[in-house]
């Protein structure tokens, strides 16, 4: 991963602007209920594995993390029967 593709750098280091941007999308009633707990959380592990490193932590945990939501959401869609997983992200639709 280059230094480039990171979005911490272009966020001005903010965990709340990463959290949105990676997870916000993948999650219904993101903004009233989840986004609170799911930024608890990411400073935890930010403070407490990754001693800080917000790039590091966006690399190493936040896209991995994001990939296997992305695919439970998928999965679970298809399972209720929607023959086609779209999920948005701010930038791109994935299928």
């Amino acid at each position: 991963m280059e230094l480039g593709d990171c979005l911490s750098s272009a966020h001005g280091g903010s965990i709340e602007s990463l959290i949105d941007h990676y997870l916000g999308p993948l999650y219904p009633d993101y903004a009233d209920h989840t986004r609170p707990m799911l930024i608890r959380q990411a400073r935890d592990l930010l403070v407490c594995t990754f001693h800080g490193d917000l790039e590091r932590f966006e690399g190493d945990f936040l896209r991995p993390a994001t990939d296997i939501v992305r695919e439970l959401r998928c999965a679970y869609q298809r399972g209720k029967g929607i023959s086609v997983c779209l999920v948005e992200t701010s930038d791109r639709i994935v299928k």
